[in-house]
This record gives structure tokens, sequence and C-alpha cells, in this order.
């Protein structure tokens, strides 16, 4: 994707309303050169990763972001290097690996926390090989929750990061479909 095409992407994003976009080593106008040793040792301990292109260029060229309504009835975050803002891969607060070998990259939550209508959505790659490439989810509403994020498995959703990121650009209920 074209550095013109990943601009107009972010701005997408950023219509969202209260968003905040990462600087990667790559961003378009203020470069954060000191990330790229970070996210080359992230790559090189998750080779499976690079494969998916979009991501590669999403980390480099942003390296995270996310949107929070005051409402608190949308949120959307984009794990990476930017330590201000949002989960930071490098050393996350709880583990981003989940069994089974899925990497979480993503989480966007709709609906007001811990209401029973709420619904929470992780996003990862599968880290073993042996699945199908591509983007997974794990929905989950607060009424079905049992307490172990664990029970819930991921199911393939889309091709690619690109495909996942323009689905949420188009809105957030766009990622239940």
């Amino acid at each position: 994707m074209a550095r013109t095409e990943w601009q107009d992407l972010m701005s997408r994003f950023a219509s969202l309303g209260y968003a905040m976009v990462g600087y990667g080593p790559r961003h378009p106008e203020l470069p954060f050169p000191e990330l790229q040793a970070e996210i080359d040792d992230f790559f090189a301990e998750n080779p499976l990763l690079k494969r998916d292109q979009g991501y590669v260029d999403f980390l480099e060229m942003y390296s995270s972001a996310y949107v929070e309504w005051p409402s608190k009835d949308f949120f959307a975050l984009i794990y990476g290097f930017n330590p201000g803002a949002n989960i930071y891969i490098p050393r996350p607060d709880e583990s981003l690996i989940e069994g089974h070998g899925f990497f979480r990259f993503a989480e966007l939550g709709l609906g007001p926390v811990e209401e029973d209508d709420s619904v929470g959505i992780d996003f990862a790659w599968d880290i073993t090989g042996e699945r199908r490439d591509g983007v997974y989810r794990q929905i989950t509403t607060m009424a079905d929750y049992d307490g172990d994020w664990r029970n819930i498995p991921y199911i393939w959703y889309c091709e690619t990061f690109i495909e996942w990121f323009e689905r949420l650009v188009i809105g957030p209920a766009e990622l239940l479909k």
C-alpha cells in the first residue's frame, strides 16, 4: 500500500473521533527512527507475523493507534511500540500470546463496559503456522462471559491487516459482520 493510501486510511481512522495515532520509524510526517530496533526485534521473535506486509507497514509507519469515545460506547486499541498510545508490545501489562497459539494485536469494545449487551472483540494472528493466514477474532458479550477468556475460541475473520483496518474505519459495527 502506498504512503498516500496509508495517510488516507489513517485520516479515516481519525474521523471515528477521539483517535490517537502513534509515530513509527517511517511515519510520513514525524518519523521516530528510535523504534525501528524494537520493531525489528519483535519480528525476529515472531517471524510469521511479518508475512502480512500491511501489518509491518502499519507498525513501521504509525506504531500504534487507538480511539476511545468519552461515552465509553466504543474503543479500539491497536497495540504497538509507542508506550503513550496504548498497549506497549515489548512490555505489555498482560501476555499478548493467547493459549492455542494466537498473538493478540488489537481489541475493540462496543457498548457501555460491564453491561450485558456490551461486546468485546479481540483480534489476533496465528503464531503456530498451523492455521490459515489472516486475522482471527474472538467475540465476547458480557452476558456470555464466564470469567475465562480462554474458553472463547478465535475464529478466522479476514485475509489481511489492511482488510481488517478498512473494516474498522467503515465503523465499529462492521467488525461484527
